[in-house]
């Protein structure tokens, strides 16, 4: 009766040598395995480095740009040819969430704006809301003549018209909807003005006008 042998395993040593027997008995097989991980590694290197200096790039270009303000316009096809937003872009960029508000602008050809003597050049005659999607008119909110500066309150729901001598304030009380909730006595002139909603504050410039001296006037706003 025959005995089975043990198991036996090689050693460190016989391990070195079978293997550099097969890397002798085979140089091509070990050309290209050591080609396609240098390639591989390579590979994954540039990748990592792309990606790193794309977003440097575009770190410096939206600090060139400022902290509230970016535009975003269509560039270029693959076979280079003008690209074009897609109609549902502003909703896609209003959805992202840093973005507190979007709107969209485009260049009208073959269109003329006219203005005849009889209406003063200062006179704008009313507030048109328009839908910036459809172009459709909302509505038109009338306001003082000689009107200068425009802002709207988001935080508030607000839409204010620095106007000659009088500030005209408007609530939204809907998304297509606003009331006046009256106006505001400034002075002579005075059309220039800036919200600045971090301090509730409403700025006003008045020139010097006659008699009276320059002045900026501050309005809290609630």
């Amino acid at each position: 009766m025959t005995e089975p042998l043990p198991p036996a395993r090689l050693a460190p040593r016989d391990l070195v040598r079978v293997s550099a027997s097969g890397l002798r008995a085979r140089p091509l097989r070990v050309l290209l395995s050591a080609l396609g991980i240098a390639i591989g590694i390579g590979a994954m290197v540039a990748v990592v480095g792309i990606s790193s200096s794309s977003q440097a790039q575009l770190n410096a270009e939206l600090s060139r740009l400022g902290t509230n303000l970016l535009t975003v316009s269509a560039g270029k096809t693959l076979v280079g040819e003008d690209a074009k937003l897609p109609v549902e872009s502003v909703r896609m960029v209003a959805r992202i969430g840093p973005v507190t508000s979007a709107s969209g602008t485009g260049t009208v050809t073959d269109t003329r704006v006219y203005r005849n003597d009889h209406i003063p050049a200062d006179r704008s005659g009313g507030i048109v809301v328009l839908d910036t999607e459809s172009g459709k008119e909302i509505t038109v909110l009338p306001i003082t003549t000689g009107v200068d500066d425009l802002v709207f309150d988001s935080a508030r729901k607000r839409l204010y018209a620095s106007c000659d001598g009088n500030v005209d304030v408007y609530a939204q009380s809907a998304a297509d909807s606003y009331k006046p909730l009256g106006k505001v006595s400034t002075g002579a002139l005075a059309r220039t003005a800036l919200l600045v909603p971090q301090l509730n504050r409403y700025f006003v410039a008045v020139p010097q006008h006659g008699t009276t001296s320059a002045e900026i006037q501050v309005f809290e706003i609630h």
